[in-house]
């Protein structure tokens, strides 16, 4: 199966992209913390966009990212590299800007090793 490509442009929500690091802590009496990171993919990136435009489109990029939820996608996110990702779960909303045009949110994290 192919992995799709996302497709329409889109803009940075004004946010920057947040890398969340995963890393396992010990701590010893005598101070000393070991550290390591919790898996071989241990940082997460989420990035917060925005897409705006007519109706009709805005229903077709909708449609694209609730398919998207579960099903890693190929996006150039701004301020994040080019990669696999998928929508976050309840991140999508929609506002009308009057009768022609919305303005469709939502958020994106990377999907390390998901190919489908």
């Amino acid at each position: 199966m192919a992995v799709e490509k996302f497709k329409w442009p889109v803009q940075n929500s004004g946010q920057a992209a947040t890398t969340t690091d995963s890393v396992r802590t010990v701590s010893f009496s005598d101070g000393y913390d070991q550290v390591s990171g919790n898996g071989i993919n241990s940082a997460s990136i989420t990035v917060e966009m925005i897409h705006f435009g007519r109706r009709a489109v805005i229903d077709d990029v909708e449609a694209f990212l609730r398919a998207h939820i579960i099903k890693a996608f190929i996006i150039k996110p701004p301020g994040a590299p080019l990669g696999l990702y998928r929508v976050v779960p309840s991140s999508i909303t929609r506002a009308d800007n009057g009768k022609i045009y919305s303005t469709l949110n939502f958020s994106i994290k990377n999907a390390n090793g998901v190919y489908a």
